[in-house]
C-alpha cells in the first residue's frame, strides 16, 4: 500500500460548500464520499503530514533537484489535499465513472459532453468534471509537486490502469506529466482494439 496525493476537488468550490453547509470540506468529503465508498485509507489533510509507507516525490521545478514529499499543499487549499492509496484511487475512479453516489441524471450531467465543440473537443473526446473522455476511456492526470499520476478507466471493459511516478534527477521538464505515456502504453496493451489516444 503506497500513499500518494490525489486531487478530486478544485479551488473555491470548497469554500462555497463550507459556507453553504456550515461544515468543513473534510467533514463533507468524509460523510458524503469517503464513508459511503468505504475509502478507509483516504484522509483530507491541511498540512504536509502523510501516512506511511509513502512514495517520495522529487522535482526540479525550483531550479534544483529536491525531495518534495512534505511540501505543504495548503497553498492550494481545497484543491484535493487528501492522502490516499492506489486502491482508494481505484474505488474513487470506479464510483466517479459509474455514478455510484449520484442519480443517473446527475451522473449524466456531470460527465456529459458539455465541452464538445469548444476548441479541439469533439463528441468523442471532451473534458468534463476534471476528467478527459476519449471515446470509452475516462482519464484523469493529477499532478502536484513532483508527483504525476495517470488514471485510465475504460467504461466498456471496466479496465482500470493507475500509474504514479515521480521525477528523476535528469527529467527535462518538471511540468510534463510523465505518468501519461506509461498509462497509455499499459492501457493499450490491455485493450489493444480500442486504445486511448
Amino acid at each position: 500500500m503506497v500513499t500518494t496525493t490525489w486531487p478530486p476537488i478544485r479551488g473555491s468550490v470548497g469554500e462555497v460548500l463550507q459556507k453553504a453547509t456550515g461544515k468543513t470540506l473534510g467533514e463533507l468529503l468524509q460523510t458524503r464520499i469517503l464513508d459511503p465508498l468505504q475509502m478507509k485509507d483516504t484522509h483530507p489533510v491541511l498540512n504536509s503530514q502523510m501516512s506511511g509507507p509513502i512514495l517520495h516525490g522529487y522535482t526540479n521545478e525550483r531550479g534544483m533537484f529536491e525531495d518534495s514529499t512534505f511540501w505543504n499543499p495548503t497553498a492550494f487549499l481545497h484543491s484535493g489535499n487528501m492522502n490516499t492509496t492506489v486502491a482508494d484511487v481505484a474505488t474513487w475512479m470506479r464510483a466517479l465513472t459509474d455514478g455510484t453516489l449520484l442519480s443517473k441524471e446527475q451522473s449524466t450531467a456531470m460527465l456529459g459532453p458539455s465541452t464538445a465543440g469548444i476548441g479541439p473537443f469533439t463528441k468523442d473526446k471532451f473534458f468534463a468534471y476534471g476528467v478527459l473522455h476519449d471515446n470509452a476511456w475516462i482519464i484523469s492526470n493529477p499532478s502536484y509537486g513532483g508527483y504525476h499520476g495517470a488514471v485510465f478507466h475504460d467504461s466498456e471493459t471496466k479496465t482500470l490502469v493507475i500509474v504514479y511516478v515521480t521525477l528523476g534527477q535528469n527529467t527535462p521538464d518538471p511540468n510534463t506529466n510523465n505518468a501519461m505515456p506509461a498509462g497509455t502504453e499499459i492501457a493499450t496493451m490491455l485493450v489493444p482494439n480500442r486504445p486511448p489516444a
